[in-house]
């Protein structure tokens, strides 16, 4: 089938002005991926069960379907090409329950991250997942791709964080397997299927995640060590002194940290340190842990395990510390086209 017999095929189950294609789709950014739209039609139905008959009716005649977030994936994911058709649910985009309560909010695929971050904060409360691109990332998205991000240290995986789902299938069934319970042991648990399956099992449709109790405080601090093994010796330290309270643990290789300080302009610690690491903690309740970072990381220097250290004095010198992590893009600006991964290793075996 061609674009325009795509357009018509879909256009009386959703909507012409939701079947965008030409002038209209080329005005769109493509995100991090060039190819997302070389299939040359994009779907944006409002509801579950228009995403339904989209796929009944892809199915019936044999078209592929490639469901779209927030296009910040780095593995060309969102890629299509003709006789594909790509797929957004930045129409689904409601906060349908958010209860402080229970510590839940259940919204659909389309909203992001960062919508559900600003419901939440004024209730003391926020999401266990947080990453670099929690303004433009998907609900829909994350579950997908079982976003791990900053936080995974403290609160894990999504998966660890998502309670319960709704999902379309390729005939287009629905499937709903949403679930607000924080204990819940009642057979199988069909949605992890669906958790870092890429839209390859079916639609995400609608998510419920768990809320977490909001830090009174945050403390957050960059450091320089001589090489792996004393920040990892850092990192034990840290979780026996902080346990829970210990959100964040990054690394950043010397050649990364450099480009980036240079670009921003920051000297915030020695640019000569083997490897960089950002530590963040929260505390709840009472004020008495306000220099807890602090007398940690003068311990480790009198251990011989920090070159140089700062801790954040300010919510803007936070934001500096945590863009020297998070602004990666300038890495790849000045040198053109280059492979992004996102791969898993043991401790031990990062140093190799």
């Amino acid at each position: 089938m061609d674009i325009k017999q795509i357009s018509e095929l879909f256009a009386p189950t959703i909507g012409a002005r939701n079947v965008i294609t030409g002038e209209r789709l080329t005005l769109r950014g493509t995100g991090y991926c060039a190819a997302s739209f070389d299939g040359g039609v994009l779907l944006t139905p409002g509801s579950a069960q228009d995403v339904s008959e989209v796929c009944r009716l892809a199915a019936e005649h044999g078209l592929a379907i490639v469901p779209q977030g927030g296009l910040t994936g780095l593995v060309q994911g969102t890629a299509t090409a003709l006789g594909q058709v790509a797929l957004s649910l930045e129409k689904m985009n409601r906060i349908l329950d958010l209860d402080p309560v229970q510590g839940v909010v259940t919204a659909e695929a389309g909203v992001t991250l960062q919508q559900v971050i600003d419901a939440a904060e004024p209730l003391g409360l926020a999401p266990g997942v947080d990453l670099p691109s929690r303004g433009s990332c998907t609900l829909g998205g994350l579950a997908s791709t079982n976003a791990g991000g900053i936080q995974a240290i403290r609160y894990g995986m999504a998966r660890d964080n998502i309670l319960g789902l709704e999902a379309v299938l390729a005939d287009g069934t629905i499937l709903d397997l949403n679930n607000t319970l924080l204990k819940n042991n009642a057979g199988y648990d069909l949605k992890q299927l669906f958790i870092g399956s890429e839209g390859t099992l079916g639609i995400i449709t609608k998510i419920t995640l768990r809320l977490h109790s909001r830090p009174s405080s945050v403390q957050t601090a960059l450091i320089g060590c001589a090489g792996t093994e004393d920040l990892f010796q850092v990192l034990a330290s840290a979780r026996k002194a902080f346990g829970g309270s210990l959100l964040s643990f990054e690394a950043m290789w010397p050649e990364f940290f450099i480009q980036i300080a240079t670009h921003l302009g920051s000297s915030l610690v020695s640019p000569d340190c083997g490897i960089y690491g950002v530590i963040e903690t929260g505390h709840w309740g009472d004020t008495e842990h306000e220099d807890a970072l602090t007398t940690f990381l003068a311990g480790c220097f009198e251990d011989g395990l920090l070159q140089d250290g700062t801790v954040a004095q300010s919510e803007t010198q936070r934001r500096t510390i945590w863009q020297l992590r998070e602004d990666a893009d300038v890495i790849e600006s000045p040198n053109g086209p280059c492979l992004s991964y996102d791969v898993g290793l043991r401790l031990h075996d990062i140093p190799g």
